[in-house]
C-alpha cells in the first residue's frame, strides 16, 4: 500500500506582517514603473514593474508609493523594495485562491515559481513553473482532491510525472 498524500495547504501572500513591516528583507530599494496587474499572481494587490530593463513579477502593493518584490519565492525571506505608485492604487490584499498559484512547495522540498512567457512542451503540457537545476512543472496544478498535484518533468525530457504539491502561494 501507499501513503496518502498530505492535504496541500495553501498560503497568500502578505507583503506586510501584522504590525505593518515588511514581510521580507529588503535587500535593495530602487525606482521603477509597475505598468500592468502581475502575470504570474492572479491578485488584485499584485503587479509587473520593470526597473531599468528588468522585469520583477510578482511585486505586491504596500503603499500609494511601493511595492514590494519578493526574489526567489515567498520562502527565500528577501525581496526589492520598489518605489513605484501601482498603476491602479489597488492596495487592498486579495486574498482568493481563485487563480493559479504564483509559487509551489512539492512533496520533495523543491520549490517552484510561475514564468510567464514559457514556450517549452512537454508530452503536450506546457511550462508553468521552473525549479532549478532543469525541472519544471508543466500543465496545470490539479485540485481534485485535498492533496493536488502537478506534472513534474526534465528540459528535453519526453516524459512526465505527477508530483504532489504540499504548500501553494496565492
Amino acid at each position: 500500500t501507499s501513503a496518502t498524500p498530505v492535504a496541500t495547504v495553501t498560503k497568500i501572500f502578505d507583503p506586510t506582517d501584522a504590525s505593518g513591516n515588511l514581510s521580507v528583507t529588503v535587500t535593495k530599494t530602487v525606482k521603477g514603473n509597475c505598468w500592468t496587474t502581475s502575470e504570474t499572481a492572479a491578485r488584485q494587490d499584485a503587479y509587473r514593474c520593470m526597473v531599468h530593463n528588468e522585469i520583477y513579477d510578482p511585486c505586491f502593493g504596500v503603499s500609494q508609493t511601493q511595492a514590494l518584490c519578493p526574489s526567489g519565492g515567498p520562502w527565500t525571506n528577501r525581496g526589492l523594495l520598489l518605489n513605484s505608485p501601482p498603476p491602479s492604487g489597488q492596495l487592498n490584499k486579495d486574498e482568493g485562491t481563485r487563480g493559479p498559484p504564483w509559487a509551489l512547495q512539492l512533496g520533495d522540498g523543491s520549490n517552484c515559481v510561475e514564468v510567464s512567457g514559457a514556450t517549452e512542451v512537454i508530452a503536450g503540457q506546457p511550462l508553468r513553473y521552473t525549479c532549478g537545476a532543469g525541472t519544471g512543472l508543466y500543465g496545470s496544478v490539479k485540485r481534485s482532491g485535498q492533496a493536488w498535484t502537478i506534472f513534474e518533468g526534465k528540459a528535453h525530457s519526453a516524459t512526465l510525472s505527477p508530483q504532489p504539491i504540499t504548500v501553494a502561494w496565492f
